[in-house]
């Protein structure tokens, strides 16, 4: 393996290996290496089991792929050079080393650490056997050092954590990084957890959840659009910028996709005309991006509420509404649970949103509007799998000439 000297100013040094790196007629090690199958869960499903807590909880692994060691007959394939004490001495000799811990730069260190994960936690099963659906339950849902959990009362929640913090401190896997939305739960982690110099985020209306900004004052998630923004206002902006500031809006619920859809349909008629990556945007295309760029900077104050449900306890009746609409241009779906208790006035929330593009080749408004029921009905089958409580009835909504195409097709018997 390849290995560089990466240094930031005021941040801590670290050696970067590139096991992709090959020789004129030699493959590299990432080459004859299996990546293994992706172990990822998808970040919209791990994101709306954060919303399903009242109290809201996240950790992190530190140092995660430095807590598995290497077997020492497979030590000699991570063989590299380096200069040992190159920080002081200049003419340090080059040294041959062998890697003992998992690497970044190892094509299957994802997977490797993915499984290595769920392994300790089926093996604690048997030792925290009332607390096996918890632990399956975060099994299912840690995205690669990330560890998110919840409850819905505050026992509940320093007993779940209490458990978290066993069972990773058994597998040597130290939670660090922990965030909270409450302040009783923040000292609960810092007075229980053995790690030293614990850093806890409580009551910061600037923190981030797996790139998802989390204002923890209100409890409410938004979209970060500064960047993006700071991207596009800087010249006059190319197919490049566009794309490169479109990429900096992590949004995997879809709280400004009615913002977003425009621009995909954007890039598509710059693919169709063949604009080129550094040529500056005319005439109506430089309209669209300058009203992409006025609707970003009114998008930075929305957000909706971490916890989708309201108060009413378990007991409410909560049904799934899907929406679905298209144009020309593309269709969207939108998703909302509404809540019913007694007699009292239902809540409603908002759970997530996706847009899609039309193709190229050209559709009817009825074929689009089709698209985007089956859109919504494949959402919602995923919406049911996700959540852990129960749905009395999903409810779909569509355009008239959906409503009419339908009704006018035969009945299967």
């Amino acid at each position: 393996m390849e290995t560089c000297f990466y240094c930031k100013q005021g941040l801590k040094t670290r050696v970067v290996k590139d096991a992709s790196a090959r020789r004129s007629n030699q493959a590299g090690l990432n080459d004859v290496l299996h990546c293994g199958p992706n172990l990822l869960q998808e970040i919209t499903k791990v994101i709306l089991k954060f919303r399903q807590y009242r109290f809201a909880f996240t950790a992190d692994i530190e140092k995660a792929f430095l807590q598995f060691r290497i077997a020492d007959s497979d030590k000699t394939f991570l063989s590299f050079l380096w200069p040992l004490n190159i920080s002081e001495d200049k003419s340090a000799k080059i040294r041959g080393f062998w890697a003992t811990r998992l690497d970044f730069g190892l094509i299957c260190s994802p997977f490797l650490h993915c499984q290595g994960i769920r392994f300790h936690l089926e093996s604690s099963f048997a030792h925290h056997p009332e607390d096996r659906q918890f632990i399956e339950v975060i099994r299912d849902n840690f995205y690669m050092d990330d560890v998110i959990g919840g409850a819905n009362s505050f026992d509940e929640a320093k007993h779940r954590i209490q458990v978290l913090t066993d069972i990773f401190t058994d597998g040597h896997f130290p939670l660090d990084k922990w965030s909270a939305n409450s302040t009783e739960i923040g000292e609960f982690i810092e007075r229980m957890s053995p790690v030293k110099d614990l850093t806890i985020s409580i009551g910061q209306a600037n923190h981030k959840t797996l790139g998802v900004p989390w204002n923890q004052v209100q409890d409410e998630l938004g979209t970060p659009t500064s960047k993006a923004l700071r991207e596009l206002t800087t010249g006059v902006p190319p197919k490049r910028k566009l794309l490169r500031a479109t990429a900096q809006i992590v949004d995997p619920l879809g709280i400004i996709s009615p913002i977003i859809g425009p621009v995909k349909s954007q890039f598509q008629e710059l693919w169709e005309k063949k604009i080129g990556w550094d040529e500056a945007l005319k005439g109506n295309l430089l309209k669209q991006d300058g009203n992409f760029s006025k609707l970003l900077s009114q998008a930075e104050g929305i957000a909706i509420p971490r916890h989708m449900l309201s108060s009413q306890g378990t007991s409410a009746r909560k049904e799934l509404f899907m929406f679905s609409d298209a144009s020309l241009r593309g269709c969207g779906i939108v998703a909302y649970i509404r809540e019913q208790h007694g007699t009292a006035p239902p809540s409603v929330s908002f759970v997530l949103s996706k847009s899609k593009i039309a193709p190229v080749e050209a559709f009817t408004i009825h074929r689009l509007e089709l698209l985007g029921a089956l859109l919504a009905a494949r959402m919602a089958e995923r919406i049911l799998e996700w959540l852990d409580f129960k749905i009395e009835a999903v409810i779909t909504s569509a355009t008239t000439h959906n409503q009419q195409f339908l009704a006018g097709l035969p009945r299967i018997r």
